[in-house]
């Protein structure tokens, strides 16, 4: 099942970032929420205590690589996609 990933990003209260990928079933659109965490966006994107609006940014910067991680998880089998520092990591190597 291909992810895609055309919806608006949004902060939660702990500062991850949650993003929706969606994917038709036999004609019915299915919703996958997904979720970057703060830490992994701070990281990345070299980030000093950030305000929502600069993790969305930093979101919108890498989000073609934290989507296709969280389209990996979810094909993977993992229902609520959760991309962490170490998923980040791994690419950035």
């Amino acid at each position: 099942m291909r992810l895609i990933f055309e919806g608006q990003a949004i902060t939660d209260v702990t500062g991850d970032v949650r993003f929706a990928g969606q994917y038709d079933d036999a004609g019915q659109p299915l919703i996958v929420i997904c979720r970057v965490k703060k830490e992994a966006l701070i990281a990345r994107c070299q980030l000093v205590d950030p305000t929502p609006a600069e993790l969305l940014a930093a979101y919108r910067s890498v989000s073609s690589e934290v989507n296709m991680l969280a389209a990996a998880q979810y094909a993977g089998g993992i229902i609520k996609p959760i991309v962490a520092l170490s998923d980040l990591a791994k690419t950035a190597a």
